[in-house]
């Protein structure tokens, strides 16, 4: 796996659905 920005990583993560947001506004 290619080294990915830890902002990107978040962001792929939650549109896949896979990643809980620490930020609770966030999450729907």
């Amino acid at each position: 796996m290619p080294p990915i920005n830890m902002s990107n990583i978040a962001e792929l993560a939650w549109k896949h659905r896979k990643y809980i947001p620490t930020n609770n506004n966030v999450v729907d």
